[in-house]
């Protein structure tokens, strides 16, 4: 099956989330055919490795920054407190040039070896807010960006104009009998468009334990049409950073 096929008209997807053995997260369609897989670049290694440099570097620095300052200033306090900061800084400065980013890699499930789309880490500190970029075929198509003080999702066009924000809401969807009846279910992720007062687009729905199964559908207002490729990196992004095991369907015009 071709790329075009494998991603026409699709508006909701189904992923596996990434486990302590392998680092790929599938994709599926309603049926469980496996369409895409995503991988997010390992640089665990040499993260660590920075960030250890900077601990002995930061840790040398300030140490000889508490003997030259407490040499020259009357107060120990003060100088072991500008022994901390040039300590830290140090830290900070080394920790972060050696820093490699972490993108997201998307292939044909088929080959697993065509790129078809790629979600590259635009910060090397996500804090607090991170950013993305989504590619295809070399040309940004969408961009995102995680609230982590406010929480949320924000996704943007090329241009920077609002494509679509998320917001978690009390509702839940009850899974099976026994959630129906005890009125239990996994917490939803809304979708709205960029509008002023937010048309509903679709929903996420977090796994909330090893039998469910994590959807992101933004099929509900059919009067907006997002690229199905951004959906895609939508459903790429919120899966892994949702914390669970997930799936998003990517069933096309309906299952």
């Amino acid at each position: 099956m071709n790329e075009d096929a494998l991603i026409n008209g699709r508006k909701k997807f189904f992923f596996t989330n990434p486990s302590w053995y392998s680092k790929q997260a599938d994709v599926e369609d309603g049926a469980g055919e496996k369409l895409f897989c995503a991988v997010r670049q390992e640089n665990s290694l040499q993260n660590t490795s920075a960030a250890i440099w900077g601990l002995v570097g930061g840790g040398a620095i300030a140490i000889l920054c508490l003997g030259v300052f407490g040499l020259t200033l009357n107060s120990r306090l003060a100088a072991f407190i500008l022994a901390i900061l040039f300590g830290l800084a140090f830290y900070f400065w080394i920790a972060l040039s050696q820093y490699k980013p972490r993108h997201f890699y998307i292939y044909d499930y088929e080959t697993k070896s065509k790129l078809l789309l790629e979600i590259r880490e635009m910060d090397k500190v996500g804090f607090p807010k991170a950013h993305f970029g989504i590619y295809r075929k070399g040309l940004t198509i969408g961009l995102a960006e995680s609230g982590q003080l406010v929480g949320g999702w924000r996704f943007k066009n090329p241009d920077g104009s609002l494509l679509c924000t998320t917001k978690r809401v009390p509702a839940y969807e009850t899974v099976g009998f026994w959630g129906a009846l005890t009125k239990q279910g996994r917490p939803q992720i809304a979708v709205y468009d960029g509008q002023p007062h937010g048309t509903q687009l679709g929903v996420f729905l977090i796994k909330r334990n090893w039998a469910d199964r994590t959807m992101l559908d933004l099929s509900i207002d059919s009067s907006h049409t997002i690229d199905p490729w951004i959906i895609l990196g939508i459903g790429v992004l919120m899966n892994y950073f949702s914390g669970h095991e997930n799936h998003v369907d990517s069933s096309g015009g309906g299952e």
